[in-house]
Formats: structure tokens, sequence, C-alpha cells
């Protein structure tokens, strides 16, 4: 099932707010602990990974057209990139929160895999229509 551009506009804009509230939200509370790490790896870039997966799916389904396809996924992953490194400057700029290279790389990570899987599906897509 395909969503309209519109309601992935829609999606887009609400995903968005939600990594605004997540990235600038206060969560340090004594009841609120989370892991350090996970596999040796600090949980928190798991979460930036997964935060910035979505991105370029739902920029491509927002705004992608057929015939520039190709342009709209560079567009959607260097927007990623982009939002990811203006959030990382925001947070430094904040008592609660802090500007780390890491948390850009693991965005830009997440962004990456957005990318490949939207790719995948796109390619996966026009060898079953070529093939109908």
């Amino acid at each position: 099932m395909e969503f309209s551009p519109k309601t992935n506009r829609i999606l887009m804009a609400v995903y968005l707010a939600a990594i605004g509230f997540m990235c600038f939200g206060n969560f340090s509370s004594p009841d609120f602990e989370v892991p350090k790490t996970l596999f040796g790896v600090p949980v928190d870039k798991f979460v930036h990974f997964a935060m910035y997966l979505p991105f370029v799916p739902l920029f491509f389904y927002s705004f992608g057209k057929e015939k520039r396809c190709w342009k709209t996924l560079l567009a959607g992953f260097v927007l990623a990139l982009a939002f990811g490194g203006l959030v990382e400057l925001l947070q430094g700029r904040t008592a609660y929160r802090s500007c780390e290279a890491m948390d850009l790389l693991a965005d830009g990570l997440g962004a990456l895999a957005g990318l490949l899987i939207t790719i995948s599906v796109i390619l996966i897509k026009r060898h079953r229509h070529e093939k109908a």
C-alpha cells in the first residue's frame, strides 16, 4: 500500500517534529535509566541511527518523481546530513545536551541505510514492472 505524496508530507512533518522532540527534550531524570552500551557501542548511537533511517525514504516518497528520482534521493540524503549537523550544533548550545561528531556519524549512517533501502525498493519495483 502506498500513500499519496500529501500524506507522506504530513508523515515527514510529524517525523521531523518527533526528531526535534527527541533531540531537544530534557530526559535527564533519576527515574529515566538507559543502558550505556549495547554490543560495546553507546546506546545513543543506535538511537541516532534509527532516528535518521526513515529520513530519505520519507523525503523520497514525499517529493520524488520518477524521472528525477536519483536527484531526489541524493537531495534527501544531503538534507538528512545537513539536518543532523544543524541539530548537533543546536544541541551544543543547550545546557543539557552536547554536540558530538559521533552522533552526526550515526545520523549519517542511518540516512545512508535509508538511502540504500529506498534504492533497493525502487529497483525491485522496476524489475517487477519490467517483468509484467
